[in-house]
C-alpha cells in the first residue's frame, strides 16, 4: 500500500507535534486541532512547524498543507521560533528535539523500506 505525499506529510506533522509536545510536557491531542488553542499550546504547534520546515527542508506551503494552515501562518510561526533561539536554554531544547526527530525519521524510513 503506497501512501501519497499529502497523507505522508500529515502523518509527519502529527509525529512532529507528538515529539515537541512530549518534549514540552503537554498532550499532543490538545495541540493538533483547528480550534484556537491557548498560547502555550500554540507555541508547541509553532515549534513543530518550525522543526518540520528546518529538519525536512519543506517549504512554508508544504508545511502549511501538512498542518492545514496557510503558508503565511507557517512563516510567522517559523520567524517567531527563530527569534526565541536567542535564548540558550530554548536553543538547546530545540537541538535535542531535532536529534529526537531525526532518529524518529530514520526509523520511519527504515520501516517504510521494509514494508
Amino acid at each position: 500500500m503506497q501512501t501519497d505525499t499529502k497523507d505522508l506529510d500529515a502523518i509527519l506533522a502529527k509525529m512532529f507535534i507528538a515529539n515537541v509536545a512530549l518534549g514540552f510536557g503537554v498532550t499532543n491531542t490538545a495541540v493538533f486541532t483547528k480550534k484556537k488553542v491557548p498560547s502555550h499550546l500554540c507555541y508547541v504547534r509553532q515549534t513543530a512547524m518550525y522543526l518540520m520546515h528546518v529538519v525536512c527542508q519543506y517549504s512554508y506551503g508544504r508545511v502549511g498543507k501538512a498542518f492545514e494552515l496557510h503558508p503565511s501562518t507557517v512563516a510567522y510561526s517559523c520567524q517567531t521560533i527563530e527569534n526565541f533561539r536567542d535564548d540558550p536554554v530554548f536553543d538547546e531544547t530545540l537541538m535535542h528535539l531535532e536529534v529526537c526527530i531525526q532518529m524518529t525519521l530514520t526509523q520511519f524510513k527504515q520501516n517504510k523500506l521494509r514494508a
